[in-house]
């Protein structure tokens, strides 16, 4: 089998030689398959051949080498031939008077074979990280072939027929994937360790998860756990969105534009969370506007971090799409030239009283301010923008206004 035959990298047969120095006193030789010297504790003898080595690659069984056996290029010692699933792969040899080394030869032999091992599985698992992650970012960022995809997937065991949905994860510091890689991919392996059904990739933007054959709440419970794993390791927030299932995992390109539509949407503006479905008839539309789900991370610089589904925006399916031009244009009309300060204030006021459906008590009690002061408050915001939040249709045009401003300025 080709793959057996293959020979040990020498970087691996120098650390193999070094973890086994410690443990003789005796010179150690390491061979690759044709007999050649790649690692030693004699960095003379690397590059030289021996036909005791070739002689114990060939008859799969240990050469001796004395007086009376005597090799190319040999020294006297032992020299074993290791085996990966029953495979010659190399040979190691200890150098010394046979009576010495020969009782070592077997203990060597097995030292070696679980070394040689651990470096194959550690190069395998990197191997198959690198094809996921190849596969996965083709399939969300829709680069490629359809033939490659099938090609990688065959190798890795997975079914691209499958229905699945694409999450996305970014961090509030753009630099944070870069600066943490190494500690978020190995936590990203653990997490997965005996999951098929969720695959992930890092890419320098965000974290891709790919959800296979899931329900809604399954994948959201694994999202949010990864985004608290890579806030937990960053220090910062996180925001996640998840995009619609699609029939096969060919279709996923679809379901990522839609996760990365909903993460800068609930990145973007922050707001409450959408009522559960028994709620909403009591609820106003303008204060579920997305379903974005607000947390406060452990750290104490993490600040929000938000889960957002691309199945429940409603306002976020619109509101992303109007020009910027226009967006200002209606953001001037509102506010003319109030200091941000002022706006501000006036939107924790009207989202307050906007989520209480109209009820000044409500957001007066969730302001903790008295209820005159939360009626002083709407009447500036009539008087000073020319719409009054009491009022329907001037409703609409504030909360499309505050909406706008906060999506266009979290995300400059």
């Amino acid at each position: 089998m080709y793959y057996f035959r293959m020979e040990i990298d020498p970087n691996i047969a120098t650390d193999i030689v070094t973890h086994l120095k410690d443990a003789l006193r005796h010179e150690i030789n390491f061979f690759d398959t044709n007999g050649i010297i790649i690692a030693s504790t004699d960095p003379t003898r690397i590059g030289s051949g021996h036909d005791g080595a070739r002689l114990a690659i060939a008859s799969r069984q240990t050469v001796c080498v004395d007086d009376g056996h005597r090799f190319a290029g040999a020294r006297n010692g032992v020299n074993v031939p290791v085996q990966f699933d029953g495979e010659p792969v190399a040979v190691i040899g200890i150098t010394g008077e046979r009576d010495e080394v020969e009782p070592f030869g077997t203990v060597l032999q097995k030292m070696t074979e679980i070394l040689i091992r651990e470096h194959l599985d550690q190069l395998a698992r990197f191997n198959r990280r690198t094809l996921l992650d190849s596969l996965i970012t083709a399939l969300a960022y829709g680069s490629g072939n359809a033939t490659d995809s099938e090609r990688l997937a065959s190798m890795l065991g997975i079914d691209l027929g499958l229905p699945c949905m694409i999450a996305s994860i970014r961090c509030g510091d753009p630099h944070d994937l870069l600066t943490h890689q190494e500690r978020i991919v190995s936590a990203l392996q653990r997490q997965g360790e005996g999951r098929s059904d969720v695959l992930s990739a890092l890419t320098p933007q965000e974290c891709l998860l790919l959800i296979i054959d899931s329900d809604d709440e399954a994948a959201e419970s694994v999202i949010r756990a990864t985004g608290s794993l890579i806030s937990s390791l960053t220090g910062h927030a996180v925001h996640c969105g998840l995009g619609g299932r699609a029939s096969t995992m060919h279709d996923c390109r679809h379901s990522y534009d839609q996760a990365l539509a909903a993460l800068q949407w609930g990145a973007g503006t922050h707001v409450p969370p959408r009522p559960a479905a028994a709620e909403r008839n009591d609820a106003s539309p303008l204060a579920t506007t997305a379903s974005t789900a607000l947390r406060r991370s452990g750290g104490e610089d993490e600040g929000l971090s938000t889960f957002t589904r691309y199945a429940d925006l409603d306002m976020g399916l619109i509101i992303p799409e109007i020009p910027l031009e226009r967006a200002q244009a209606l953001t001037r009309l509102v506010f003319g030239e109030l200091d941000d300060d002022v706006v501000d204030a006036f939107e924790t006021t009207f989202d307050a009283y906007t989520r209480h459906n109209g009820s000044i008590n409500a957001a007066a009690k969730e302001l903790f301010l008295h209820k005159n002061t939360v009626q002083n408050h709407l009447n500036r915001i009539a008087a000073v923008t020319g719409y009054n939040p009491r009022n329907l249709n001037d409703h609409t045009v504030l909360a499309l206004a505050f909406l706008l401003r906060r999506q266009h300025s979290r995300l400059r």
